[in-house]
């Protein structure tokens, strides 16, 4: 997989954390373009995205992703200038720094494989993810107008 190092300036969100187990979080996907649109905060060129936290790897060197390294998650919309989120939306900030990204293009049921191969990747180019810092998966096209082969998702690590 392809990475690329860039510095990414802050990221302010609308985020809707679905409450419940880990199987939830596909509930959030669904909710919060319907709660967006209805606050006003959703338009033609509004960027989704999802974020979220893992747990570390353990020392026997297990990968660090898969359900179980999920930690924490939400759906998000990235805000523009002057918009501001209400309840049950909250808005979040990404914090600028250095990222690593890769482009995973193909059905969004491949990105569970997709994660493990881009932090091979990335230890492979010599890369540290910051444990402290979210992932993102930024949505570059619409499942609605696109083939599942061709959706495009970027994929963010903060490295350290």
């Amino acid at each position: 997989m392809e990475i690329a190092t860039r510095k990414v300036e802050a990221m302010r969100l609308a985020t809707y954390t679905h409450p419940g187990a880990f199987p939830a979080f596909f509930e959030s996907e669904q909710q919060l373009p319907r709660l967006a649109v209805e606050q006003g905060l959703m338009g033609p060129t509004s960027q989704l995205l999802s974020v979220f936290t893992l747990t570390p790897p353990d020392p026997n060197g297990a990968g660090p992703m898969g359900p179980s390294a999920i930690a924490t998650y939400c759906a998000a919309v990235m805000l523009q200038a002057g918009q501001s989120a209400k309840p049950p939306l909250e808005e979040r900030t990404i914090a600028a720094g250095t990222f690593a990204i890769a482009m995973y293009k193909g059905p969004y049921d491949g990105l569970p494989q997709a994660w493990p191969d881009f932090f091979q990747s990335l230890a492979a180019a010599g890369h540290q993810p910051d444990p402290a810092r979210e992932c993102l998966q930024i949505y570059r096209n619409n499942p609605q107008t696109a083939e599942p082969e061709e959706l495009l998702t970027e994929l963010f690590v903060a490295i350290a």
